[in-house]
């Protein structure tokens, strides 16, 4: 099979999107698929290079650039789009999905929609410059797509409430579980950023943005020290800045006082990365909304447990015992943080073991690549799309 990811940019700093094309394209290349991914990218942006067996194809960017729009792109798809069973076009908003989906449309070649958790929650498509852009140009590409791909039922019933009532499958993203086989010693952690030795670590580990709760997160941090006199507790926030939102984080740090028991890492990849994780007491992941969060697979992979919030689709956790699953409210994550942070050593390293069992036997990238590709057979032999593809 032929198939091509459409991206608005090859840039792991922007989150999900990339590491999803790179993850699952990688492995259905490895399954023996032609896989090719296609994005927008400039120097300056992070550009990785890539050895995951796809072909990528990167175009430069052109104003208006924060709508990641390429003629050069446009293009080169045009001309190659015949060659392709099917594509794959990740977002909502930008220039590339437009693009992508009018040049398969005109070549009759079916076209799937990933909407990158768009519709999750009315306050990411509810402001009048989107009700705008869906009026005019949104509706009909989303209409016109063969399926929605989704990451959970949560993201399904936003698609569904937002009134595309179209074929969805639901395919939650994944861990490689050869990463996560052999993980670091925490005490690798505390080598690389001694500030972590001897302090009760809660780890926030994604994109420092509105969205991510962090604003919440702070003041449930003064609760835990007011309240529950846990003075040691150090919060570890490490990801990128995104649009300038660290340095509100930092004026609210200065806010609640709070800039001795807050460490700011930086980015982290690879091993460092895996080290945080295994270094943490407990992950923690705030957020008004999110489609999946993959982070909270990382962690759970990690064999550390994890609180978040009714934003993510994670009630998991509370099934199995692995976490907590909270209303995104100050309180109810001060209480939840807490209540991890005191328990004994072998209860809360049991509940990280649930959780790896969890995410090792459900969620991966080979999971996921194959119920992909069993929802493009079904599209390319005009099968009925399943919403929740099964293996066999």
């Amino acid at each position: 099979m032929n198939i091509a990811f459409v991206l608005p940019y090859w840039a792991e700093r922007f989150g999900g999107p990339v590491t999803m094309a790179k993850n699952i394209g990688g492995t259905l290349a490895a399954m023996g698929h032609n896989v090719s991914c296609w994005a927008t990218g400039d120097e300056g942006m992070g550009l990785e290079a890539d050895d995951s067996g796809i072909n990528l194809q990167v175009f430069k960017t052109h104003w208006p650039r924060n709508w990641f729009r390429s003629p050069e792109l446009a293009r080169k798809l045009k001309e190659e789009i015949s060659s392709f069973d099917l594509i794959e076009v990740h977002g909502i908003w930008e220039h590339t999905v437009f693009t992508a989906a009018q040049i398969a449309r005109r070549a009759d070649i079916p076209y799937v929609i990933r909407p990158t958790g768009v519709f999750t929650h009315p306050w990411r498509y509810r402001t009048l410059k989107k009700q705008l852009y869906l009026a005019l140009i949104g509706n009909r590409v989303l209409k016109d797509a063969a399926c929605l791909h989704v990451a959970s039922q949560k993201e399904a019933e936003g698609c569904l409430k937002a009134g595309f009532d179209m074929p969805i499958t639901i395919i939650p993203n994944g861990i490689n579980p050869k990463v996560f086989e052999e993980l670091p010693s925490p005490r690798e952690a505390e080598e690389r950023w001694p500030i972590l030795k001897d302090r009760r670590i809660i780890l926030f580990l994604s994109r420092i943005s509105q969205e991510k709760g962090l604003d919440l997160c702070i003041p449930a941090m003064r609760d835990l020290l007011d309240t529950g006199g846990l003075r040691d507790a150090l919060l570890v926030i490490a990801g990128p800045d995104h649009k300038g939102y660290l340095a509100k984080i930092k004026d609210l740090l200065a806010c609640y006082e709070l800039e001795q028991f807050v460490f700011f890492p930086g980015m982290v990849h690879g091993r460092e990365k895996l080290a945080l994780y295994r270094r943490a007491d407990t992950f923690v992941l705030p957020s008004y909304s999110e489609n999946y969060g993959i982070v909270v697979a990382e962690a759970l992979a990690s064999a550390t447990p994890v609180v978040t919030t009714t934003g993510t689709p994670w009630k998991e956790l509370t099934d199995i015992d692995a976490g907590r699953w909270v209303a995104p409210e100050r309180g109810h994550l001060a209480k939840a943080l807490c209540e991890l942070l005191e328990m004994p050593r072998e209860v809360r390293d049991a509940m990280g073991q649930r959780g790896r069992k969890l995410v090792f036997e459900k969620y991966t990238w080979e999971n996921a690549a194959r119920k992909l590709h069993l929802v493009y057979q079904h599209i390319i032999e005009g099968k009925d799309i399943p919403m929740n593809p099964g293996l066999t």
